[in-house]
């Protein structure tokens, strides 16, 4: 509980909300935690596609509802949620700062990066904008809704190709504490 959030969260949760633009949080993390963040700041009515994570007894149990339903290659294929939310009268701001970021942000219309993303977008030139924090992507958002700012006419949707895509697996790692406890954990790792 002691997480925050990014100082401009709330105003562009806002700004969505009064201009009835949908909002989603995209996450590779675990509904546990995030779904505690929003409720925490009075947002548990944003959507949240992530991962699963719950107690079941002194067992944490693990579920990822969108592997299967994407390429098969991530925990929760983020590029499917830009494509179930994109049609022909909706456009797609992705905003990310990660590598998990990297195929759906290339399958959006307006990309808005920092951090390892925006480094990955760099080397590969594709177009994207700056942020360091979310107040940028309001203050953005609130000049496109008073039309000082444009969404780029044509950004062709991409998607890597399943050969360039390493297969991902999850390995189960378990650590002595020394102390008759142990703990549980999960890495990606390639193949």
């Amino acid at each position: 509980m002691g997480m925050e959030i990014d100082p401009g969260f709330a105003d562009l949760v806002n700004t969505c909300k009064e201009n009835d633009i949908p909002i989603a949080v995209v996450s590779d993390g675990f509904d546990f935690y995030i779904r505690a963040i929003l409720e925490k700041y009075g947002f548990s009515d944003v959507d949240a596609f992530c991962n699963r994570m719950w107690f079941n007894g002194r067992k944490v149990e693990l579920a990822f509802p969108f592997y299967d339903q994407g390429c098969g290659k991530c925990g929760n294929c983020k590029t499917l949620h830009v494509k179930k939310l994109r049609d022909e009268n909706r456009k797609v701001i992705y905003i990310g700062d990660g590598l998990s970021d990297k195929f759906a942000s290339r399958a959006s219309d307006v990309i808005f990066a920092k951090d390892e993303l925006m480094e990955y977008l760099e080397s590969n030139r594709v177009e994207f904008n700056r942020f360091s924090n979310l107040s940028d992507v309001n203050n953005w958002l609130v000049d496109l809704l008073a039309g000082n700012a444009e969404i780029p006419k044509s950004q062709p949707a991409y998607c890597e190709t399943q050969k360039k895509i390493k297969k991902l697996r999850m390995k189960k790692i378990k650590k002595d504490m020394g102390d008759g406890r142990y703990i549980i954990y999960y890495e990606w790792t390639g193949k």
